[in-house]
């Protein structure tokens, strides 16, 4: 149980810290794919998983699959985000200020 606690302030550290680089990009098609492909692995790897240590109990696979499949997911639309999604354009500069009267 202590394993799952450190993994767990481990990912969420890692979201923590990856929150600045997704900051200047726009959410695109990198990100949806991203986040289906890591529901479909991570669904599948935790249901393997379980069924691997033994004989599970069929709400215990159906938690592991739903756990993985969100995690997966989650992992997996933030990652093919930073990767590859587009950066946002810089807005225009503002005009010059407009130049005093003389007198």
């Amino acid at each position: 149980m202590r394993r799952m606690g450190a993994l767990a302030g481990g990912v969420a550290a890692l979201l923590a810290v990856s929150g600045c680089a997704v900051h200047d990009r726009q959410w695109g098609s990198c990100g949806t794919a991203g986040a289906v492909v890591g529901a479909l692995v991570g669904g599948v790897t935790a249901g393997a998983a379980l069924n691997n240590t033994g004989d599970p109990t069929g709400g215990a696979m159906a938690g592991a699959i739903i756990g993985g499949t969100i995690g997966g997911a989650a992992l997996g639309g933030l990652l093919g985000h930073v990767m590859c999604d587009p950066e946002r354009e810089a807005a225009p500069p503002p005009p010059p200020p407009a130049a005093a009267p003389a007198q």
